[in-house]
């Protein structure tokens, strides 16, 4: 009889096991989406699905990151040779015939979201464009104004623009290392000879 316990036993601590040492890696990252901004390519691989990337300019599609944000199901994750994760990218598409007040609806519902994680939004706008009759609606979250914003410096969810179809929500969120990023992607064609 205890020769039948025992492969249950041992079945029971390898479950436990296993259990725990992904709890401690998805634990590991407290950043948004539950990527910390600095991680490596590798680590980012190694706690979501990767989709596709393009490593000459250090870009990556995943989904399944350890902590989601309902309905932002993809990002785009930018890395630099030195800063690591430096932006997060991620958009909502919305419907082509969709009216106005479900586009308002739909980034009211993203920004309750946002302002649950990470505090009330640092900036609103909330506009009308005279000339195109537009409503430009923006909500940004700066974490030198006090944001939690778990290792990134700016978070920005934003309307696109109404004309290209189709309409999208973006949330845009920067890191510390995003400048030097964006400075290693402009010089990289000239060091790739």
């Amino acid at each position: 009889m205890n020769q039948h316990k025992l492969p249950l036993l041992l079945l029971a601590v390898l479950a436990a096991g296993t259990g725990g040492c992904k709890q401690e890696v998805a634990a590991a990252y407290n950043g948004p989406f539950g990527l910390q901004m600095g991680m490596t390519a590798e680590q980012a691989r190694a706690v979501t699905e990767v989709l596709g990337s393009n490593d000459r300019r250090n870009l990556m599609l995943v989904e399944h990151p350890p902590r989601p944000i309902a309905g932002f199901d993809q990002l785009s994750l930018k890395f630099g040779k030195e800063a690591g994760l430096c932006e997060i990218y991620t958009a909502v598409e919305m419907p082509e015939n969709a009216q106005d007040s479900a586009i308002r609806a739909r980034f009211e519902e993203l920004t309750r979201l946002l302002t649950q994680r990470y505090g009330a939004p640092s900036v609103a706008i909330d506009r009308a464009v005279d000339d195109e009759r537009e409503q430009v609606l923006v909500s940004q979250w700066l974490a030198s104004q006090g944001a939690s914003l778990e290792g990134a410096q700016e978070a920005v969810l934003t309307v696109g623009r109404r004309d290209v179809d189709p309409i999208s929500i973006s949330l845009s969120i920067s890191g510390p290392g995003s400048e030097q990023c964006q400075q290693e992607q402009r010089q990289g064609p000239t060091d790739a000879s």
